[in-house]
């Protein structure tokens, strides 16, 4: 994993809403390329704001970085959806985080996200189709409503040519071909008897990434080949870490 580098300063480069409550939030890094990997993070302080956690997803650069951020109603997700604009400046420390371990994993790979934590995931799972073209890899997303599922077809132009992308939301009609009704872990749960063998990476809420663990753990996989990435938000935490 590429060491963090502190002090680091940026600017809003791009806002876009990808959702009713999903805003794509691009920061420019002043200075030398920021060296990133799969699945980390950054502690950005934007304007008004204390540092918060937020994970790169898979089309950030080393000069260029995405964050995903889903509008809870208050604090900086709020502030992001409301008042943040382009070339307000940033501070930023990082990269964190080691849930792209899972790609050292040599059989397949099972790729679990809600909401926004499809940014890292996909990373991850991006990155194992250049490592092993031939690797299996299942992505398996969802979201509370299915109107919050973006950028659908970018997403599935990243799956690896092995692999497969699995669409659930809460709010999903039990007759859709395309969209499961239900969350990521009801589908899991459907598709899978036993994950031995396999690797696992899980990032969104913090309940979502512990029901995860569990699942997993009673489907046979050991909890070594288990990496995640929880977001914490003000009302899960009080504490300066969330996405």
């Amino acid at each position: 994993m590429p060491p963090p580098r502190f002090g680091l300063e940026g600017h809003v480069a791009a806002l876009e809403q990808v959702s009713p409550r999903v805003t794509s939030m691009r920061i420019a890094v002043d200075g030398p390329p920021l060296a990133i990997a799969p699945g980390q993070y950054v502690a950005l302080t934007l304007p008004e704001q204390k540092p918060r956690d937020y994970s790169l997803s898979w089309r950030s650069t080393p000069g260029l970085l995405e964050f995903f951020v889903h509008d809870h109603g208050s604090g900086a997700s709020r502030f992001i959806a409301e008042r943040l604009r382009v070339r307000d400046r940033v501070f930023l420390d990082g990269p964190f985080g080691t849930m792209g371990l899972g790609l050292a994993h040599p059989g397949p790979l099972l790729c679990i996200a809600s909401s926004t934590g499809i940014g890292p995931v996909m990373a991850i799972a991006e990155a194992a189709r250049e490592l092993h073209p031939a690797r299996e890899v299942q992505v398996y997303w969802g979201a509370t409503n299915a109107e919050d599922l973006f950028l659908i077809d970018d997403i599935a132009s990243a799956v690896p040519p092995e692999g497969s992308l699995i669409l659930s939301a809460e709010d999903g009609e039990p007759d859709s071909a395309v969209i499961r009704p239900g969350t990521p872990l009801d589908a899991v749960v459907m598709d899978h008897r036993s994950l031995e063998g396999w690797a696992v990476v899980a990032a969104g809420p913090p309940r979502m990434v512990e029901a995860a663990a569990l699942l997993v753990e009673s489907l046979g996989l050991p909890m070594e080949a288990f990496h995640a990435d929880a977001f914490f938000t003000q009302k899960d935490k009080q504490s300066p870490h969330g996405r």
